[in-house]
């Protein structure tokens, strides 16, 4: 007999078939130990796995996230709640720094409304001209409406491209605008219509990455918007490559990270590639199913918290959900 083990004769001949064998025996609580580090290890091995595509953070995202994001936040958060004084006071600084998403305008002006205190028509005028949104006559003071007009196309001399995103925003509404060709909103994607809306995605997203290509990404509302508008539809139908993907991001989150897109468009965006394009779980839990409160495939909601934070989306998936069940229900 040994310290730390045992070695035992084998039987006798005769008396079992290993009769050349020696067998080494531990003591139990050595194998315990070695039992307990294997499955630490098996362990450790399998969070590795399950997290690998989304520990694996794209380069882009290494940068500092601004401080305009939390203001944006917080200027929302009050809105939502009804603070409109609040919001309204965070609200003006960002327009005078030009640092205003359209629906966080709208936002602006209906807390302006709320505490006895509407916005100029020549504010809302010299806001849709820098955004690239014309606007009719109808209502707004003629000298303004002049100036209004004056300063549009002034802007768009300075846009390049701005016909050809608008026409590709309009062409890829044209079939999923019902009314126009006398079809039900049931019938848009099968059939006839179907194959057209096909035909004309992926002539679209072609145009798109041209598009980028000679005039670069644009920086006002009506822009970004209406290459949004596109892109969604076909990251959903998977037209959207991986290169095509690593190409259009980064100046999706620069464009968020200087006030001219929500960070939340980002995120969605990045979710559809993920769930449509990688079949992987979203990462900031931005997509629902059909019924429009039920999160698709998605990691853990304290994870999509915590990779919403480090982006620079401080709404929680909880509260976002919350906010979405209230629009459903109405």
């Amino acid at each position: 007999m040994h310290d730390q083990r045992i070695l035992h004769d084998a039987p006798k001949a005769g008396a079992s078939p290993y009769s050349n064998t020696q067998f080494l025996v531990l003591p139990t609580s050595k194998i315990v130990e070695q039992m307990k580090l294997k499955l630490l290890l098996a362990l450790a091995a399998s969070l590795v796995l399950s997290h690998w595509c989304h520990a694996q953070k794209p380069s882009w995202e290494n940068t500092e996230v601004p401080d305009i994001l939390y203001k944006k936040y917080v200027a929302d958060s009050l809105f939502e709640e009804g603070s409109f004084r609040a919001a309204y006071s965070r609200y003006k600084g960002l327009y005078r720094k030009k640092l205003m998403t359209f629906s966080e305008y709208f936002s602006y002006a209906t807390s302006a409304d709320n505490i006895g205190k509407p916005l100029s028509s020549w504010s809302e005028l010299k806001y849709m001209a820098d955004n690239g949104y014309f606007l009719e006559p109808e209502g707004y003071p003629e000298k303004q409406y002049h100036k209004y007009l004056k300063r549009f196309f002034s802007n768009r001399m300075e846009w390049p491209g701005f016909t050809v995103h608008q026409t590709l925003q309009e062409r890829d509404q044209f079939l999923r605008t019902p009314p126009l060709i006398g079809i039900v909103a049931s019938q848009a994607n099968s059939g006839v219509a179907g194959s057209m809306l096909a035909v004309i995605d992926n002539a679209n997203w072609a145009c798109v990455m041209k598009y980028v290509e000679v005039y670069g990404w644009p920086d006002y509302d009506i822009g970004i918007d209406d290459l949004f508008t596109v892109w969604q539809h076909a990251v959903r139908e998977g037209l959207c490559t991986k290169s095509d993907f690593n190409t259009l991001m980064p100046s999706v989150l620069r464009s968020a990270y200087m006030g001219k897109v929500n960070i939340s468009m980002y995120c969605y965006l990045y979710d559809l590639f993920l769930i449509n394009v990688k079949h992987e779980p979203q990462r900031f839990g931005t997509v629902y199913l059909e019924d429009n409160i039920t999160l698709s495939p998605s990691l853990p909601v304290e994870e999509m918290n915590k990779e919403r934070r480090q982006i620079g989306f401080y709404e929680t998936v909880q509260r976002s959900l919350d906010e979405r069940k209230k629009y459903v229900e109405r």
